[in-house]
This record gives structure tokens, C-alpha cells and sequence, in this order.
């Protein structure tokens, strides 16, 4: 649509910017150059360096990468926890699961979510009910080709989705400069 959601890591906030009328304001969060923790509207909400949006159909996700969590903004502001916290890089269900860094979030066509947790060299995978599992990676640092935990990856920063060959691929981006590919999971 018009409508244009905006991490703001250096203010600690969310941006919505509406395309049509060329207007931008505040979604979620209050700006500071300090960063916080605290779930509710608008701008009670506090976030510390969230990096990347990923908007869905019933919501906007958010890495907070400083809190190692998932944000979830419903369009009408209210903010919560999807999942994470803790100081661990962990899979499991949305109250055991717990992210390092989450620093780049990207949804599927089917509404799944995948995020990079640059801390933990994984690319994670959220499904809908919170349940989250590592489809790249295996929290060791490398450059290695392989499938599922096989793979290492070296403090990836980015992902995006494209097709290759007709199937579904996750592209990742690496602090070093390097791009992989994640074609199956």
C-alpha cells in the first residue's frame, strides 16, 4: 500500500510514512538516544535499537536487537513481545525461544517469518504461533556451505527472499562482504 514503516535504531522508535499524503509520524516508541524496554501503546512503548520491519497482514514485526526480541505492532500501535528475550541464542516455543541479535527480519509469501540473529551466525525461523527454529547456521562462526546446522555463516547482517531455478531462496548478507544462499529448509 501508501503506507511505509521505518526502524529507527539511532532514535529508538518506529516510523509510519504515508506515501500518498507525504507525511510522516510516530507508530511506536518515543524518540531517544537511550534505549528501554516497556510493551504498550504508541508511544509507551520503548524499544533499544530496533533495526528492521517486516510488515504482515494483521501487523508490523520489529528485531529489537538490543532487548533479543520480536516486536509485534498491531496497526492501531499497541506493542508486545512475539518472542525472544533472554541472552541466549535458543529454539523452542514462543516462551523458551531467545534470540542474541536479531538485526533483519523478512517474511514469506505465506506469511512466515525469518530473522538474522547476527550474534548467534543463524538465520532463524518464527512460525505463527511463536515456535522458533534455526533453518542456517549452527552459532559457530565460518563460511561453510551446507545444509541446515551444516552451514556456517559469519555474523550475517541482512536476508531477503527471491527465487532461483523456480524454488524459493533466502538470500543472506555477511559482514564480510560475502552472500549466501539458503534454497532449502
Amino acid at each position: 500500500g501508501n503506507i511505509a514503516y521505518i526502524a529507527s535504531a539511532g532514535q529508538n522508535c518506529i516510523f509510519r510514512c504515508d506515501l500518498a499524503a507525504g507525511t510522516t509520524d510516530i507508530f511506536a516508541g518515543a524518540p531517544s538516544s537511550i534505549g528501554g524496554y516497556s510493551e504498550g501503546q504508541g508511544a509507551e512503548a520503548a524499544f533499544n535499537q530496533p533495526n528492521s520491519v517486516a510488515v504482515g497482514a494483521d501487523a508490523v514485526f520489529v528485531t529489537d536487537t538490543f532487548n533479543r526480541r520480536i516486536r509485534k505492532i498491531t496497526f492501531d500501535g499497541a506493542v508486545s513481545t512475539l518472542v525472544g528475550g533472554g541472552f541466549h541464542s535458543k529454539d523452542g516455543s514462543a516462551s523458551s525461544a531467545s534470540f542474541l541479535s536479531p538485526t533483519d527480519i523478512a517474511l514469506d509469501g505465506a506469511g512466515t517469518m525469518y530473522v538474522v540473529d547476527q550474534g548467534s551466525h543463524t538465520v532463524r525461523k518464527v512460525e505463527a504461533n511463536g515456535t522458533v527454529s534455526t533453518v542456517a547456521g549452527n552459532r559457530t562462526i565460518g563460511t561453510v556451505d551446507g545444509v541446515g546446522d551444516a552451514a556456517k555463516l559469519a555474523y550475517p547482517t541482512s536476508l531477503t527472499f527471491t527465487k532461483i531455478g523456480g524454488q524459493d531462496a533466502l538470500v543472506v548478507g555477511q559482514i564480510n562482504g560475502t552472500v549466501r544462499c539458503v534454497s532449502s529448509w
